[in-house]
């Protein structure tokens, strides 16, 4: 059945509303009344009219007073105001103060109920109109998730490339330096040897070089060990040469991105793990990692923004059911209230709490769990800290 125009009749002569009634029966309206200003304020609530017909000589407000009240409605009502004949200049005035229409006194039934008619069908336009520009809305969210999603998408891509490069270009140098660092530890160790078959005093002699050699050896042997660790985070972390969707451990993408985002972390902010016994899970790594890092980063600048002596990032990890948990949660400043509405719009930065960059780093995250069909919690306590909770399918079924 379809919802009837609910019109509030306010007027303090019964036997007008009586008539009123009258010429607007045929079902095509839900009829309420008033007789008092008060009454058809309190009946504002409750029954919610889309047009009210307000007599302009009403009990305890005129017709105008009541008409402003109700503009400062935050849905209000459309006014057809009723005035006796003479008083035209009432009616001029209701209009130019934002009333729809007006009916003189005494009335032709046909002629209120077409004014009345077409005051229910502007409401519901009115209201049609505000149910789009809402639609609109969510859809220019959604259009700027997805523009932003594929901004980042393309400097991944173009980050992907570039460390493909720098691999390249620094495994061939960094060949060269193990293979020479391993030809000084060998001929280190003859000239030791053949040293130690001469006088004794020149062995007493060579040593101190010998040790030198070999100190600076071993030395550059773990700077390239430091480098060659450096280049598998940063292929691990743009995931080179991978399916986009597979298999993967979120503990292997959790350990890559803390160690590129290592110097991030100064001596104030502690990262605990405490990684349960989770299986591995359907995804695609590259943009886990990409999650990872933007939530960590946030972690860190909430800590720094705070100003504590000592700041604290925790990591766990869980399963439950057929889900994976991951949570990321911090001891920073913390997220207010009115904030907590808007992180995951796009170009939205906190003032008070987190500002990160230019705002895209927890839309293109909501967007990323989104993608692997999963959600994201939110907890924040002002001053207190914040707490991300991912949880993801640990397949991906269609």
């Amino acid at each position: 059945m379809k919802d009837l125009q609910k019109v509030l009749i306010s007027h303090g002569d019964s036997n007008a509303i009586h008539q009123i009634r009258d010429a607007l029966a045929g079902g095509r309206y839900e009829l309420e009344e008033a007789s008092t200003a008060a009454e058809t304020i309190e009946k504002l609530t409750a029954f919610h009219p889309d047009v009210v017909l307000a007599d302009a000589g009403l009990k305890g407000m005129d017709g105008l007073g009541l008409m402003r009240h109700l503009a400062s409605e935050p849905q209000p009502p459309l006014v057809v105001l009723i005035t006796a004949k003479g008083l035209e200049r009432t009616a001029v005035q209701a209009l130019r103060e934002g009333a729809h229409n007006f009916i003189l006194w005494p009335f032709d039934a046909a002629e209120l109920e077409a004014v009345t008619h077409n005051a229910v069908e502007q409401r519901r336009l009115l209201r049609e109109n505000e149910s789009y520009e809402e639609e609109l809305q969510h859809a220019l969210l959604r259009l700027r998730n997805s523009q932003a999603a594929l901004v980042q998408a393309e400097k991944l891509g173009s980050m992907g490339k570039l460390v493909a490069g720098v691999a390249h270009e620094l495994n061939t140098p960094l060949g060269a330096l193990r293979s020479s660092t391993d030809t000084i530890e060998r001929a280190a160790r003859r000239l030791l040897a053949w040293a130690r078959s001469q006088e004794p005093e020149i062995a007493g002699q060579v040593q101190p070089f010998i040790d030198i050699l070999s100190t600076t050896a071993a030395q550059s042997k773990s700077a390239c060990d430091r480098i060659t660790g450096i280049v598998a985070n940063l292929r691990q972390f743009a995931q080179l040469d991978r399916a986009d969707l597979q298999r993967a451990h979120v503990h292997d993408s959790l350990e890559s991105t803390l160690a590129l985002l290592n110097h991030e972390f100064n001596s104030k902010v502690e990262v605990v793990k405490e990684f349960g016994d989770v299986p591995e899970i359907e995804c695609s790594p590259r943009q886990l990692n990409q999650l990872f890092m933007n939530l960590l980063l946030n972690a860190n600048e909430a800590i720094r923004q705070s100003g504590r002596e000592q700041g604290v990032i925790r990591l766990r990890t869980w399963q439950q059911d057929d889900w994976l948990k991951i949570e990321i949660s911090d001891n920073g400043v913390g997220i207010s209230g009115k904030d907590m509405e808007r992180i995951f719009d796009p170009g939205f930065t906190t003032k008070g709490g987190v500002k990160v960059g230019t705002g895209l780093g927890l839309p293109i995250s909501y967007q990323i769990v989104k993608e692997h069909r999963g959600r994201i919690e939110v907890v924040s306590h002002p001053g207190q800290g914040s707490r991300f909770t991912i949880v993801l399918p640990l397949e991906q079924r269609l």
